[in-house]
Formats: C-alpha cells, sequence, structure tokens
C-alpha cells in the first residue's frame, strides 16, 4: 500500500513540474530573441520543448544522483546534530571515560578522536596493557 501512495506521489509531483514547465516555457516563447538572451534563455532549446530545460547552453540538469548525493548530505547533518545533542547531554565524567571534553563534542562527532588524544590512565590498565 505504502508502494502504491509513494508512486503516486511521484508520478504526480513529475506531473506537476512538467506542467510547471510548459506553462513556463508557453509564455517565454512569446518574447522576443533579446529579452530571452538577457535572461541566459536560449531560443533554440527552448523550442524542442520541455525536456531540454531549463533551457540554457551548457547547463546541466540535476541528475539523481545528485539529489542523491544533496539527501545523503541532508542525513549526514542530520545525524551530527543528533550525535552532538546526545553527548551535550552527558556529565562531564560520562565525556571523560569516552575521551572527549565538552569543548571538543562537535570535533569529535564530525571527525572522530584520536587515539593518542586519550590514553587510558595505568592505573585502569591490565598489567599486560601497562608492560606494552
Amino acid at each position: 500500500m505504502f508502494q502504491l501512495f509513494k508512486n503516486f506521489s511521484e508520478n504526480f509531483e513529475r506531473y506537476m513540474t512538467n506542467a510547471g514547465r510548459s506553462e513556463a516555457r508557453r509564455v517565454l516563447l512569446t518574447q522576443s530573441d533579446r529579452q530571452l538572451e538577457d535572461m541566459g534563455i536560449s531560443r533554440h532549446l527552448l523550442v524542442q520543448g520541455i525536456h531540454t530545460w531549463p533551457w540554457r547552453e551548457g547547463e546541466v540538469v540535476a541528475t539523481s544522483a545528485a539529489v542523491e548525493e544533496t539527501v545523503t548530505a541532508a542525513q549526514k547533518r542530520k545525524a551530527e546534530k543528533r550525535a552532538i545533542r546526545e553527548l551535550r547531554s552527558m556529565s562531564n565524567a560520562e565525556l571523560h571515560d569516552m575521551g572527549i571534553t565538552r569543548g571538543s563534542i562537535v570535533d569529535a562527532v564530525r571527525y572522530g578522536r584520536r587515539d593518542d588524544e586519550y590514553r587510558v590512565p595505568r592505573r585502569f590498565q591490565k598489567d599486560s596493557e601497562a608492560a606494552a
């Protein structure tokens, strides 16, 4: 059922996008060559139809890979914010146990924590680890 609604939604969005582009094309075709040139629009591409949108020479239309990359980046930012919020809610002692200071929370989330920044004190190490 969910897939049915998802397909309907995607098709409706595609229809509305194409309808908007068709209307814009209709209006733009009434403009003079000079006006189109001032807007950076190619009459040659405009005449070919909506499949050549955005009707500018050399301009690349966003591909699904570019859209997916943008969505992935947005998801990454959301996960970073969630992790930062969670770490900020912890006590200083809990952060210290993880080798993080309150001032380094954002860097720790974004870039990780360098191994040599935090060492377990010798008194807490096992005898075999302390000898190494």
